[in-house]
Protein backbone atom coordinates (compact mmCIF):
# COMPACT_ATOMS: atom_id res chain seq x y z
CA UNK A 1 0.00 0.00 0.00
CA UNK A 2 2.77 2.47 0.89
CA UNK A 3 4.64 1.88 -2.37
CA UNK A 4 1.39 2.23 -4.31
CA UNK A 5 0.66 5.51 -2.56
CA UNK A 6 4.09 6.91 -3.48
CA UNK A 7 3.78 5.82 -7.12
CA UNK A 8 0.20 7.10 -7.44
CA UNK A 9 1.17 10.44 -5.89
CA UNK A 10 4.21 10.83 -8.16
CA UNK A 11 1.98 10.06 -11.15
CA UNK A 12 -0.33 12.87 -10.07
CA UNK A 13 -3.21 10.54 -9.19
CA UNK A 14 -5.34 11.67 -6.26
CA UNK A 15 -5.28 8.88 -3.66
CA UNK A 16 -5.98 8.12 -0.04
CA UNK A 17 -5.17 5.24 2.31
CA UNK A 18 -7.92 3.00 3.72
CA UNK A 19 -7.60 0.69 6.73
CA UNK A 20 -9.76 -2.34 7.42
CA UNK A 21 -11.83 -2.08 10.61
CA UNK A 22 -9.84 -2.62 13.76
CA UNK A 23 -10.79 -5.89 15.39
CA UNK A 24 -10.76 -7.91 12.18
CA UNK A 25 -8.63 -11.07 12.23
CA UNK A 26 -5.87 -9.29 10.28
CA UNK A 27 -4.91 -5.70 9.57
CA UNK A 28 -5.12 -4.60 5.94
CA UNK A 29 -4.56 -1.33 4.10
CA UNK A 30 -5.32 -0.34 0.51
CA UNK A 31 -5.83 2.83 -1.51
CA UNK A 32 -8.69 4.81 -2.92
CA UNK A 33 -7.92 6.52 -6.23
CA UNK A 34 -9.64 9.26 -8.19
CA UNK A 35 -8.57 9.71 -11.80
CA UNK A 36 -11.39 12.12 -12.56
CA UNK A 37 -14.43 9.86 -12.50
CA UNK A 38 -14.96 9.42 -8.76
CA UNK A 39 -13.23 7.43 -6.06
CA UNK A 40 -12.51 3.73 -6.61
CA UNK A 41 -10.72 1.07 -4.57
CA UNK A 42 -7.19 0.03 -5.56
CA UNK A 43 -5.50 -2.86 -3.76
CA UNK A 44 -2.02 -3.97 -4.81
CA UNK A 45 -1.78 -6.65 -2.10
CA UNK A 46 -2.36 -10.36 -2.77
CA UNK A 47 -5.74 -11.48 -1.48
CA UNK A 48 -7.01 -14.83 -0.23
CA UNK A 49 -8.84 -16.96 -2.80
CA UNK A 50 -8.08 -14.61 -5.69
CA UNK A 51 -7.94 -17.55 -8.10
CA UNK A 52 -11.43 -18.61 -6.99
CA UNK A 53 -13.05 -15.18 -7.11
CA UNK A 54 -10.98 -13.82 -10.05
CA UNK A 55 -11.19 -10.41 -8.44
CA UNK A 56 -10.02 -7.29 -10.19
CA UNK A 57 -8.54 -4.97 -7.60
CA UNK A 58 -7.75 -1.90 -9.66
CA UNK A 59 -10.42 0.80 -9.91
CA UNK A 60 -13.13 -1.39 -8.41
CA UNK A 61 -16.40 -0.12 -7.00
CA UNK A 62 -17.94 -0.32 -3.55
CA UNK A 63 -20.36 -3.02 -4.73
CA UNK A 64 -17.42 -5.12 -6.00
CA UNK A 65 -15.68 -4.69 -2.63
CA UNK A 66 -18.81 -6.00 -0.87
CA UNK A 67 -19.13 -8.91 -3.31
CA UNK A 68 -15.52 -9.94 -2.77
CA UNK A 69 -15.82 -9.67 1.01
CA UNK A 70 -18.93 -11.88 0.95
CA UNK A 71 -17.45 -14.37 -1.54
CA UNK A 72 -14.35 -15.26 0.46
CA UNK A 73 -16.25 -15.67 3.76
CA UNK A 74 -13.27 -15.26 6.06
CA UNK A 75 -12.98 -13.63 9.44
CA UNK A 76 -10.84 -10.93 7.79
CA UNK A 77 -13.87 -8.74 6.97
CA UNK A 78 -11.79 -8.01 3.89
CA UNK A 79 -13.03 -4.67 2.55
CA UNK A 80 -14.93 -3.48 5.61
CA UNK A 81 -13.82 -0.05 6.75
CA UNK A 82 -15.07 3.16 8.34
CA UNK A 83 -16.69 4.94 5.42
CA UNK A 84 -16.89 8.19 7.41
CA UNK A 85 -13.09 8.53 7.22
CA UNK A 86 -12.75 8.53 3.41
CA UNK A 87 -14.48 10.01 0.36
CA UNK A 88 -17.55 8.21 -0.97
CA UNK A 89 -16.59 5.41 -3.35
CA UNK A 90 -18.43 4.87 -6.65
CA UNK A 91 -21.14 2.28 -6.08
Amino acid sequence: MAASRVLLTRAGIENQTVQRYAGAARTHYWNLVNVGNGWHHFDACPTPDNAVTNSQRFMFTESKARQYTEAIKTSYRYYEYDKATVPEVVE
